[in-house]
C-alpha cells in the first residue's frame, strides 16, 4: 500500500516580505554549488537556515522535503524525497517507488536509493536543488548512510542541501576537505553589523555594536522584543530540556565562560564527556576557548534572570557563595567580590577587597577598584 503524502512538506516554505536578504551567505552558495559542492547548514533554532535556503532557491528548480519524526523511517524518507523529485521534474518516474515497502531495512533501502540516483541520473536534465529541511528531526544512523550515499552518488546535476539543528552523522569534514561540501555553522549564519544595520536602521553604530555584543548575532533576536525571545527560548531551546538540565545549565550561565574546575565547584562534578558533546550538539554551550565553554548569548542572560527568580533564596545566596569562592580561589578578585556581594555575604566581600586595594592602587588598577566601590 502506498505511504500516504502530506504535499504541504513538499512546500517551499513562504518568506516574511521583511525578511532581510543575506546577500554574503546567496552568494557563497550559489558558488559552491556552481562550484560542484553540496550543502550542509548546521546551526541551533533561529538562525534562519530554512529561511536562507527558501530565499535562495527562489527561481530556482528545487525538490523541497521539510522532515519530521516519521521520517526516520526510511520507507517514509525515501517516499518522500521521490514525491519531492516526482514534483520537481517533469514527467519523473523512478522504479524505486516500487520498491517502498521494502525499504525499511537498511538492504532495501540502499536497494531503493541505488534505483532512484540511477533514475534521476537518467531523466533530470538541468540543475535541480533537493533540500532536505529540519533534518535533524528525523536522524538516525540509518539515515545518515542514506545521506551519505547521496551525498557521494548523487548526479552532478543535482545537489544537495541539508539544514539541521545537529551536524549529520556523516563524514562532513572528510567532505568539506575534498570540497565536495560547503558547511555553514553559527558562526558564518549569524547576523553581521550590515544586515542588522539593514534590519534596525533606526539605530546608530553604538546601539548596533551593542545589540551585536549581546546577542552574538543570532538573527532570532534581532526582530524580537524581549517578552518574546523569551518565549521563543522557552519553547524552542529550553523547552525540550529535562528539569534537572535546565538547573545546571542555570548555574553554568552565572559566568561568562566555564572549565571543569567551575562545574567541580558549582555542579558538584565535572561535566560528563558525553553530556558536554550533547550539550554543544543543542547549541546550548559553545566552545569559549581551549579550555571553556560558554553558555550563548541571549540565552546567558535569560537563564541568569530566572536564576535569580526560579531559584529558592537560601539556594540561590549559597550558589552564589561558591561561585565567588571560586572565583577568589582562582584570582579572579573583582569577579569574587562581586558574587559575594550578591550572595549577601558583604561584610565578607568587604573585608577581602580592603585586603587587595593596596596592590590594585600600586598596579594602576583604579577602575576595578572604583567599579566595585560605585
Amino acid at each position: 500500500m502506498a505511504l500516504p503524502i502530506l504535499r504541504r512538506k513538499l512546500v517551499v516554505p513562504p518568506t516574511w516580505p521583511e525578511a532581510v536578504g543575506r546577500d554574503r551567505l546567496a552568494l557563497e552558495l550559489a558558488t559552491a554549488v556552481g562550484g560542484g559542492q553540496h550543502l550542509v547548514l548546521v546551526a541551533g533554532s533561529g538562525y534562519g537556515k530554512t529561511t536562507l535556503l527558501a530565499q535562495w532557491c527562489a527561481g530556482r528548480a528545487v525538490a523541497w522535503v521539510t522532515l519530521d519524526a516519521e521520517d526516520a523511517d526510511l520507507d517514509s524518507f525515501l517516499a518522500y524525497v521521490i514525491a519531492a523529485c516526482e514534483q520537481a521534474i517533469d514527467g519523473f518516474t523512478t522504479e524505486a517507488r516500487g520498491m517502498l515497502g521494502r525499504a525499511r531495512e537498511r538492504e532495501g533501502a540502499f536497494a531503493a536509493l541505488s534505483a532512484l540516483l540511477a533514475d534521476l541520473d537518467e531523466q533530470c536534465d538541468g540543475p535541480l536543488v533537493l533540500v532536505l529541511d529540519d533534518y535533524d528531526q528525523a536522524a538516525s544512523p540509518s539515515l545518515d548512510a542514506l545521506l551519505t550515499r547521496m551525498l557521494k552518488y548523487l548526479p552532478d546535476r543535482i545537489r544537495l542541501a541539508v539544514a539541521s539543528r545537529k551536524a549529520p552523522g556523516v563524514e562532513v569534514n572528510a567532505l568539506r576537505a575534498k570540497r565536495q561540501v560547503l558547511v555553514l555553522g553559527e558562526r558564518e549564519l549569524a547576523f553581521d553589523r550590515l544586515e542588522l544595520g539593514r534590519m534596525r536602521p533606526t539605530l546608530d553604530e553604538a546601539a548596533l555594536n551593542t545589540q551585536l555584543e549581546a546577542t552574538g548575532g543570532w538573527p532570532a533576536a534581532m526582530g524580537l522584543t524581549p517578552e518574546l525571545l523569551e518565549a521563543y527560548l522557552d519553547e524552542q531551546v529550553l523547552g525540550s530540556q529535562p528539569p534537572e538540565m535546565r538547573a545546571r545549565l542555570s548555574r553554568l550561565a552565572l559566568v561568562d565562560a566555564f572549565d571543569d574546575a567551575f562545574c567541580e565547584a558549582v555542579l558538584g562534578e565535572p561535566l560528563a564527556p558525553a553530556m558536554r558533546e550533547a550539550l554543544i550538539a543543542d547549541r546550548l554551550i559553545v566552545v569559549a576557548d581551549a579550555e571553556r565553554h560558554a553558555v550563548p548569548q541571549p540565552l546567558r542572560g535569560l537563564l541568569r534572570r530566572r536564576f535569580g527568580r526560579d531559584v529558592p533564596p537560601a539556594q540561590r545566596l549559597k550558589l552564589l557563595r561558591q561561585v565567588g569562592d571560586h572565583q577568589w580561589g582562582r584570582g579572579q578578585a573583582a569577579t569574587a567580590i562581586r558574587f559575594w556581594v550578591d550572595a549577601g555575604a558583604a561584610a565578607w566581600a568587604a573585608e577581602r577587597l580592603a585586603g587587595v586595594a593596596e596592590d590594585w592602587l600600586a598596579e594602576g588598577r583604579l577602575d576595578a577598584l572604583a567599579n566595585l566601590i560605585g
